[in-house]
């Protein structure tokens, strides 16, 4: 999939609010100000030809109210994107929205449904040849990179599943997960049973959305401390998860049990 070239500081600040509870914006832009309008005054002066904290204490004070508005404004930005991917999600009716969707909104599904569970989400945006990782998933029990295919009828060949493999090994992450809209071929499924590879298809994304569109007061599935190492999982099945709740797209069933641990 395209990806855009390298970000800026405002994309990066961006995608850091997007991925971080609603107060930092706020808390942010109060501590850049008081660092500009206080605290600048304070720099020493440098040695040399050019006095260069003189000139910034008398900059830096004057565009305090501006660095911080910029900040808010970002922040602003970053809560409707928020809002926009929990609306995304809300209004799914099966797998055929799911279908409807942009690879793009596929990926922002994906990471909307996920962050729900309780992990923490990145959604990655980097240059072409980034290994295939789209969304990467995280919680006290380890790493794992999300490989989105928004084939809407085609089934997913084993290439994919191998790739995102050697990637999850050279990262170190806990496992790999690869969520399409349509299906696997029998060459992926075997192959994915005997990684560490979690194999998503319309049918259970379609589940996990419908899950995840719930009251959070069902227990989440995660990793049992007593399961095997995630390098090395027994697949993923509904037998494997809590009698009161058996999700096998997340994460969780990566180890072969899970523990009733509440969701957020």
């Amino acid at each position: 999939m395209p990806r855009s070239s390298e970000p800026g500081l405002l994309e990066v600040l961006h995608r850091v609010f997007v991925r971080t509870p609603a107060w930092l914006g706020p808390l942010l832009a109060v501590a850049v100000f008081v660092s500009l309008r206080h605290l600048a005054p304070l720099l020493p002066r440098l040695d040399g030809t050019i006095p260069v904290g003189e000139m910034l204490a008398l900059i830096l004070p004057g565009i305090a109210w501006a660095a911080a508005a910029l900040v808010l404004v970002i922040w602003v930005l970053a809560e409707v994107t928020k809002l926009r991917q929990r609306r995304l999600l809300d209004r799914q009716q099966g797998l055929d929205t799911i279908r409807a969707l942009t690879w793009r909104q596929f990926e922002q599904l994906v990471a909307e449904a996920y962050r729900r569970w309780g992990y923490r989400v990145e959604l990655v945006d980097r240059p072409a040849g980034d290994g295939g990782v789209d969304v990467v998933l995280r919680n006290d029990r380890g790493r794992w990179l999300v490989q989105c295919k928004h084939y809407k009828a085609r089934r997913v060949g084993v290439r994919p599943v191998r790739e995102l493999l050697g990637v999850v090994t050279s990262e170190g992450a806990a496992a790999g997960i690869v969520v399409t809209a349509g299906s696997f071929t029998p060459d992926a499924q075997a192959f994915a049973r005997d990684n560490a590879i979690e194999l998503v298809d319309g049918t259970k994304l379609a589940d996990l959305v419908e899950e995840a569109r719930q009251p959070a007061d069902k227990p989440a599935p995660m990793p049992d401390e007593s399961a095997p190492p995630p390098t090395a999982p027994s697949p993923a099945s509904p037998t494997t998860a809590s009698p009161t709740h058996a999700n096998p797209a997340a994460p969780g069933a990566i180890a072969a049990a899970v523990s009733s641990t509440s969701r957020p």
